[in-house]
């Protein structure tokens, strides 16, 4: 069993990665903004903003996730907001790395999230993790992103990069909201609606890191989704039809989704056709690889 650091240790997918590697005996220790009580974690605080990490937090530490990051679509995308996107991301792993660097550890993997927002919009073609990061805001904090993780190969520390998809979850994320449209009769296809959506059940890309972990000679970039991108108009579709809602047979158009979102719309506008096949030929096998299958598991539980 290893020693495991978490960073993001509190969102959506940190606290169902948390439980399910404790569960397997893993010893875990989570980085937080304040401190916590907790019998089967250990907090240890860090301020990111003032670069103050504790050098006791990876004396005995193998292992370090990074999914600290501030929401994506949790604000308006405002210049201030925007900032604060990029630099939670790569000022707390530049953070982590000064400490790896000047203190004696024992650090042989550092899994870092990316998203596959990395790629753009990509219409409808087939996407590999050869394909470069596109020139916008989104394609640009994830390129940084991906830097200030790939750093720690300077230090002889394994690197994976997770370029993750839309999660599915019961407990938070994109599902609750969508589906929630869906059941007050409100669902519809967004924008052009042929957008391509790259999802993944919560559980499979938990296990992913699980993969990468038990798997010491993969490195480099995966991307984090289920084999089944799915457009839009029929992701909403499958939606209407497994919550036995009717979805509306126009869409929203884009333009007023601009409106109301501002430069955050590209998270919904934008879809990326992205191909797990790195993944499933490391040997990795999805246990939700249908999504009909992956919704049903969430949605009527």
């Amino acid at each position: 069993m290893a020693n495991i650091l978490i960073t993001g240790g509190s969102g959506l997918l940190g606290r169902r990665l948390t439980s399910i590697l404790t569960e397997k005996g893993h010893h875990v220790s989570i980085l937080s903004r304040s401190r916590h009580s907790s019998t089967s974690v250990k907090y240890i605080v860090w301020d990111v903003e003032k670069q103050i990490l504790p050098p006791e937090a990876v004396a005995n530490t193998e292992i370090i996730i990074h999914l600290a990051g501030a929401g994506i679509a949790d604000h308006r995308w405002s210049e201030s907001y925007k900032k604060k996107i990029l630099t939670s991301r790569t000022s707390s792993a530049d953070l982590i790395f000064q400490t790896l660097k000047n203190n004696p550890n024992n650090v042989h993997t550092f899994l870092s999230a990316s998203a596959v927002g990395y790629y753009g919009h990509t219409g409808n073609v087939w996407i590999d993790e050869l394909q470069p990061a596109a020139d916008d805001f989104m394609g640009n904090v994830c390129k940084q992103w991906e830097k200030s993780a790939l750093q720690f190969e300077s230090l002889k520390i394994r690197v994976a990069l997770l370029r993750t998809g839309v999660v599915l979850s019961d407990e938070g994320g994109a599902l609750p909201v969508l589906a929630r449209t869906v059941k007050f009769f409100a669902g519809a296809p967004l924008g052009k609606g042929d957008q391509y959506t790259p999802w993944i059940h919560i559980d499979d890309i938990c296990k992913m890191y699980l993969f990468l972990i038990e798997n010491k000679t993969l490195h480099g970039a995966f991307n984090a989704n289920a084999p089944s991108p799915l457009e839009n108009t029929f992701f909403m579709t499958l939606l209407g039809r497994i919550l036995k809602r009717p979805i509306w047979p126009f869409n929203v158009p884009a333009f007023l989704l601009k409106i109301i979102l501002g430069e955050k719309s590209a998270v919904i506008l934008n879809g990326q056709r992205t191909s797990a096949e790195k993944i499933k030929r490391a040997g990795f096998i999805f246990d939700y690889s249908d999504p009909e299958i992956a919704l049903r598991d969430l949605l009527l539980k």
